[in-house]
């Protein structure tokens, strides 16, 4: 079963924090991570917010923060935010490693099962 996370859409979002979490995702069965919508109420916040620059820092994290890097593709899905406004949201689709182990910071990540 896929696991898919909704990551809190805030300024101070780090796009480091969020390579354990693709680490993880790519040594279990693989998911994925919604960048723009708050996890907090659900309201959809978009990315706009962000910037290109951040935006394309998030795209990066799996080449740029896992070892080796897995597979995945980026998404963007256009929504109107809470605001009214156009914007859209990010999705990260992490496929899962086959053959090795996907590391972050040498560190080795997996989900815990929490049923």
């Amino acid at each position: 079963m896929k696991i898919n996370i909704l990551i809190e859409n805030r300024r101070k979002l780090n796009h480091l924090d969020l390579a354990p979490l693709i680490s993880a995702f790519a040594n279990a069965e693989g998911g994925t991570i919604v960048i723009g919508i708050s996890d907090k109420t659900l309201e959809i916040e978009g990315i706009h917010q962000y910037g290109m620059d951040k935006v394309n820092e998030f795209i990066a994290i799996p080449k740029n923060g896992c070892k080796p890097m897995p597979q995945y593709n980026e998404e963007f899905l256009n929504v109107i935010n809470s605001k009214g406004e156009e914007d859209q949201l990010l999705l990260l689709h992490i496929q899962p490693c086959v053959g090795s182990n996907c590391k972050n910071n040498k560190r080795f990540y997996l989900f815990k099962n929490w049923r």
